[in-house]
């Protein structure tokens, strides 16, 4: 296993963790999957751009049989309820930016991992979105490559 291995070499702060990006066009599927990988749906989907700021997920590897979120810039609350992580992700993306939104993930079913989902690169800018959109994208993705 993937933190079997990374803990017997020292890794065991989450700032260590490895971490997988995701970049592609807006809506590619970039949020589904990594829901695939976490073995959760969490990430709000929809039309046009919905992932409008990088949201970093840490999943920490737990061996309690349940399976919760927490947000730590927010609140320390323990999420068991996935529908709520949605709803909260969805409350903290309404407009573009380059600050992350971090969320943790607790649960035995996943590997000591980070996942960076990152708004899609847009080709044309609609009208409700800012002029410079494709270039805060740009620099964001660039800052997590």
């Amino acid at each position: 296993k993937v933190q079997d291995a990374l803990k017997s070499v020292g890794y065991t702060d989450a700032e260590r963790y490895p971490q997988i990006v995701v970049i592609g066009i807006q809506s590619s599927g970039k949020s589904s999957v990594l829901e695939m990988i976490v073995g959760q749906e969490f990430i709000p989907k929809g039309e046009g751009t919905v992932t409008k700021r990088p949201l970093v997920l840490t999943l920490h590897n737990v061996s309690e049989n349940q399976r919760w979120a927490i947000f730590p810039d927010i609140s320390p609350q323990k999420l068991t309820d996935f529908e709520q992580v949605k709803l909260i992700i969805s409350k903290n993306n309404v407009k573009f930016s380059d600050i992350p939104l971090r969320l943790d993930i607790y649960s035995p079913d996943v590997v000591d991992l980070r996942l960076v989902d990152l708004p899609g690169l847009i080709q044309i800018p609609t009208r409700e979105q800012p002029e410079d959109v494709r270039d805060l994208i740009k620099n964001t993705v660039t800052r997590y490559i």
